[in-house]
């Protein structure tokens, strides 16, 4: 039976943004101001080795949907040539599922090690491909101003009243969120259901 690896729009995206969102629905524009954060990472990656794909994507500080399908195509490309029957199904937020037979997880000791190769395959292919480009595709249209999910989170909670918005570090926060929402005050809950479903 084949087996399914899942990653969201959010699982590949750097850390320092959200990735969110519906292709279908962004439209350019003909001024775009780029974010500090956005300009860091474009700059950034221009100035580390960057495939040919972003180099060429980047010169203008702009992902077109051109750009983004034909990073999205390489990346695809990348997969099949591994020499597996990989399947790779690609989302409108940026994710993916990949469907991966039999015959890889026989070519591995355990699951475990069946697992951690197929992360390594998959990680090689973002680079140069999806790594960079989609994140900022989808980021630069959905979160324009670069603005971090947690920073939006903690804003919400002093507005609202809610405790957690004492909480100092940001990483704390973001655990709290994410990983204990049980534990959360129904204002601070509210914040998170509202930002989910604005997204």
């Amino acid at each position: 039976m084949d087996q399914l690896l899942r990653r969201t729009g959010l699982g590949i995206a750097l850390l320092v943004l959200t990735c969110a969102g519906c292709a279908g629905q962004h439209e350019q524009v003909e001024e775009r101001p780029v974010a500090d954060v956005h300009r860091d990472i474009i700059d950034q990656t221009l100035a580390d080795s960057p495939s040919d794909l972003e180099r060429a994507a980047l010169q203008d500080s702009w992902v077109s949907d051109a750009e983004y399908h034909e990073a999205q195509g390489a990346f695809v490309s990348c997969m099949e040539d591994t020499g597996y029957d990989f399947t790779v199904q690609l989302h409108d937020d940026g994710g993916y599922d990949i469907q991966h037979p039999d015959d890889f997880v026989a070519d591995h000791p355990d699951p475990a090690a069946g697992a951690a190769a197929l992360d390594e395959m998959v990680l090689r292919c973002q680079r140069g491909t999806i790594a960079v480009l989609s994140m900022l595709y989808h980021s630069m249209r959905d979160n324009p101003e670069g603005i971090h999910p947690v920073q939006e989170m903690r804003d919400c909670f002093e507005q609202a009243g809610a405790p957690e918005a004492e909480v100092a570090s940001d990483d704390e926060l973001w655990r709290q969120v994410r990983g204990e929402p049980e534990t959360l005050s129904s204002a601070a809950s509210q914040c998170v259901t509202e930002h989910d479903a604005a997204r």
